[in-house]
């Protein structure tokens, strides 16, 4: 019996976890069975999906289902039936473990429906197929019909001893190469927040920590990209977190992990450890989500903003761990004023990214059944996204989802720190401006055409010259600073002054040639020859408050290839101020 185990990912370099334990399973609690893992994108076309799929001539395919490919997924099926109505087709996976009658009953090419954990049932299922063995009323989770075509459901069973599960990591790891890697130490979470599935589990349940340090020993040695722990709270069990972390930073090469933790659960000796992790190689996702406490309350959200805000602050002054903040809009009781409020809040915190989401009230969350008591309307189709309920307007959503682009375009690229800064001189309210700036942008229509990175920048410069209209020259030499510090070698933007030495080459020159100035800021370059050192080094006259400053921007590459750029005001002893001029 030949059996596919196919996924459509969100984007390529995502790898898909369930499917892998599935994967061992089978082949540990199966006999004469030849299993096929592939992986597809949303952004694949489905015929070349189906014709991909019809291929490999199996007899069941096991789909894994998610609110970003139940659509595709269930087109696929439906073709897939059509022209091999022999197959045998089960669906698995949080998109379609909640409401698993009704899909079977919407789509008769359905076979099974596997709800819950499919380490244990999926095997169960197919040793059932195969010989007859095993009566499918006992095979926990499986939503089936019957001999009369009536649809029954069995309850599904939580897995208690996680250790019973092989490891899905023990052959070729090669296909994690540069790609990101979905982890997990732990199933479940102590928390009991209503719009998460993670609420309908009572409890933690966890790895075995022998088995995790060597999962993830294979995966740095494969060479994954990025690996993305899926626990819901990482740092839950303390003693548990440390140890792992303190395993990573000790066998790591250049992966990156990625956690998802609760802030107000570090004390003071995990944030003396966090603060030696070397830089680069942590990235904490950390849900506030809002600070309106009814909010909060009615969520069942415990948590203690106050907390939270000094571990970020602390976090960010050693600036060695990527911190990523999340916000919710559309909760319960957080009306448009409330939700500025939380956003502000939260900016103030200067996290290196602010994601902005929007509730989703999902299949199987308390939220969910809970609709009308908050008067939610929401989106029938997959990610079942908020459009009001009696806090927050639909017209007051569109204002969000405006202000979260410009968040995403201007505080979430990095680039225009500086300018950012200084506008938040002028704005007490960083919502406000993030307001106004979605603002400007849609009443002229940019959201309508391809905006380019350098135009962003001609877009903010003009925004701040019509809107603000104040030390316009100030601004113009801050904003100059983002742009040469992120764009090496990019076009200039017609706004920015040129300034330039007499001589520029020579001057340039000069500079790197002197030896003094190679080892004070670009030891790496000792060696190296004046023709490198241009290639490598490039130099920025910007002028701040008056007076004339030279920005080194160096251009490097590191271990996977990927462009690093490096910046730094040198010392006026290297050059000569007297020898600027502006460039017609």
């Amino acid at each position: 019996m030949r059996i596919l185990l196919a996924t459509l990912n969100s984007k390529y370099v995502h790898t898909n976890l369930a499917l892998r334990y599935l994967k061992v399973c089978l082949e540990e609690y199966t006999q004469n069975c030849e299993t096929f893992l592939k992986e597809y994108t949303i952004n694949d076309n489905t015929l070349s999906i189906l014709a991909s799929i019809y291929k490999t001539e199996a007899d069941i395919y096991a789909f894994s289902c998610y609110i970003w490919n139940i659509e595709q997924t269930l087109e696929i099926c439906a073709n897939l039936k059509k022209i091999k109505p022999e197959s045998i087709i089960v669906l698995g996976g949080p998109e379609v473990s909640y409401e698993s009658i009704k899909i079977m009953k919407e789509n008769s090419f359905i076979d099974y429906i596997i709800s819950g954990e499919g380490e244990k049932s999926l095997p169960k299922l197919i040793c059932a197929l195969s010989d007859n063995a095993l009566d499918i009323n006992s095979i926990e989770g499986l939503t089936f019909r019957n001999s009369a075509g009536d649809i029954r459901v069995n309850n599904p069973h939580l897995i208690e001893d996680l250790s019973e599960i092989p490891s899905p990591f023990n052959d070729d790891l090669s296909c994690y190469k540069d790609k990101v890697a979905y982890y997990e130490s732990s199933r479940g979470c102590p928390y009991n927040c209503s719009y998460c599935l993670s609420s309908t589990i009572k409890g933690v349940r966890y790895f075995p920590i022998d088995r995790v340090k060597s999962d993830l020993k294979k995966l740095i040695d494969a060479g994954a990209k990025q690996v993305k722990f899926v626990d819901r709270t990482f740092n839950c069990l303390k003693e548990k977190a440390l140890e792992i972390w303190k395993y990573i930073t000790e066998n790591n090469k250049d992966t990156i992990f990625h956690f998802e933790i609760a802030a107000h659960l570090i004390d003071d000796e995990v944030l003396d450890f966090l603060s030696k992790v070397p830089e680069g190689m942590f990235e904490f996702e950390i849900g506030v989500q809002t600070t309106n406490k009814e909010a909060l309350c009615e969520v069942g959200r415990k948590t203690d903003f106050d907390k939270i805000k000094e571990t970020v602050t602390t976090l960010r002054t050693k600036n060695n761990i990527h911190i990523h903040l999340d916000l919710i809009a559309g909760l319960p009781y957080e009306n448009y004023k409330s939700f500025e409020k939380s956003f502000n809040d939260v900016y103030f915190l200067n996290s290196h990214m602010l994601q902005l989401g929007f509730l989703k009230l999902l299949k199987g969350s308390r939220i969910r059944d809970e609709y009308e008591k908050h008067g939610y309307k929401f989106t029938a189709k997959p990610p079942y996204e908020v459009l009001e309920n009696r806090y927050i307007s639909y017209q007051e959503i569109i204002k969000l989802k405006r202000i979260e682009e410009m968040l995403e375009i201007y505080k979430n690229s990095g680039r225009y720190e500086n300018a950012f800064n200084y506008l938040n001189r002028i704005y007490t309210s960083p919502f406000t401006l993030f307001q106004d700036l979605s603002d400007y942008w849609y009443k002229r229509n940019m959201q309508t055409r391809r905006i380019s990175q350098e135009e962003n920048y001609d877009i903010l410069f003009e925004f701040y010259e019509n809107i603000i209209q104040e030390d316009i020259d100030e601004f113009k030499e801050i904003l100059k600073i983002d742009f040469v510090m992120n764009n090496f070698g990019l076009r200039r933007c017609l706004w920015q002054e040129k300034y330039l030495f007499k001589d520029m080459k020579n001057a340039v020159r000069n500079i790197l040639n002197n030896q003094e100035f190679v080892i004070e800021y670009c030891p790496e370059l000792i060696e190296s020859g004046i023709s490198e050192r241009f290639k490598k080094v490039n130099f920025e006259i910007v002028k701040i408050k008056g007076d004339y400053n030279l920005l080194m921007l160096e251009k490097s590459f590191d271990s996977r290839g990927n462009t690093k750029l490096r910046h730094e005001f040198i010392d006026k002893k290297y050059y000569h101020k007297e020898e600027i001029i502006i460039s017609k």
